[in-house]
């Protein structure tokens, strides 16, 4: 029944003495990039969490006795789904065993001595060499420990399966927006032109409605996209006859070296004017002031 220990290095803290005392306090802290990836407990208050962090090629796994006493003698994995490579069941001293729980692994560690005459460990660490923690998702680990409960008397032997936390939803794509800075295109914006699709307001007979607003507010964002949904319910207060947000086609900007179209596009870039021509003078269908609009 005996086996073969798994290709890696371990580390362990705990208290040194044989009595019933508090662990020291000198355990290092689970690192705060390790996932928790696997928690096995014996019903009776012993709970043992197993953290593991990815570091390059290895997986540095902590196990952690969170709730209740216990000596960790032992961790045992599997490393695939091949059970014909399932052979270890003891490692190292004849105590550290999982016999009788039905299960073999691929890999085990021995984790301290036996008994607490010279360790009583709380939290070991251990290093698999050469695998990836991805592919540990779902497989099968078991614990021993030893001088388990108040009276430390008990032992027990865990089994458990790794359940990797699900990887964070990818980030949304950056939202473009219809506009760019415009300012840092063509200066200071001086007017905009509001370009609806056609409706009865559509004075000039070309299909649409165009609403130029001048003497802007100089403070306003040169980037439309955060000012323009405040401006047009500003406007509507004016004029409740303003089309609806998704009749907008497009808007027209002037700055003070050019003047460019963009549609409501979610794309920034320079866009072709509907009907081919920049309205501006007499074919704009309705103007404001808007700073004035209130005025008197």
């Amino acid at each position: 029944m005996g086996g073969k220990s798994g290709w890696g290095s371990k580390s362990s803290w705990g208290s040194q003495n044989k009595g019933c005392g508090p662990r020291n306090n000198n355990e290092p802290s689970i690192p705060s990039e390790a996932k928790l990836v696997g928690t096995v407990t014996d019903g009776k208050g012993l709970v043992i969490n197993v953290y593991a962090t990815q570091v390059g090629n290895d997986v540095v796994f902590n196990i952690k006795v969170m709730s209740g006493k216990a000596d960790l003698r032992g961790f045992f994995l599997d490393t695939d789904n091949n059970q014909a490579n399932d052979s270890v069941v003891r490692v190292g001293g004849n105590d550290n065993t999982m016999s009788g729980t039905g299960q073999k692994f691929d890999k085990g560690f021995e984790i301290g001595t036996a008994g607490r005459s010279k360790d009583d460990i709380s939290h070991t660490q251990i290093t698999l060499k050469n695998v990836s923690l991805d592919s540990l998702d779902g497989l099968d680990f078991g614990i021993r420990a030893t001088s388990v409960g108040n009276n430390r008397c008990d032992s027990v032997k865990l089994l458990g399966e790794f359940d990797l936390p699900d990887a964070p939803p990818p980030p949304p794509p950056p939202v473009l927006g219809n506009f760019p800075d415009f300012k840092a295109l063509c200066g200071d914006v001086q007017q905009i032109t509001l370009y609806f699709s056609g409706g009865p307001r559509d004075a000039n007979g070309d299909g649409l409605f165009t609403v130029n607003l001048y003497n802007l507010d100089p403070g306003m964002d040169d980037d439309l996209d955060g000012p323009l949904a405040s401006l047009l319910s500003t406007l509507r207060l004016a004029d409740p006859g303003i089309p609806a947000d998704s009749a907008l086609l497009g808007v027209a900007i002037r700055g003070a070296v050019c003047h460019n179209y963009y549609a409501m596009d979610g794309d920034p870039d320079v866009d072709a004017v509907p009907g081919g021509v920049l309205v501006q003078g007499a074919a704009v269908d309705v103007a404001y002031d808007y700073l004035n609009l209130f005025a008197g």
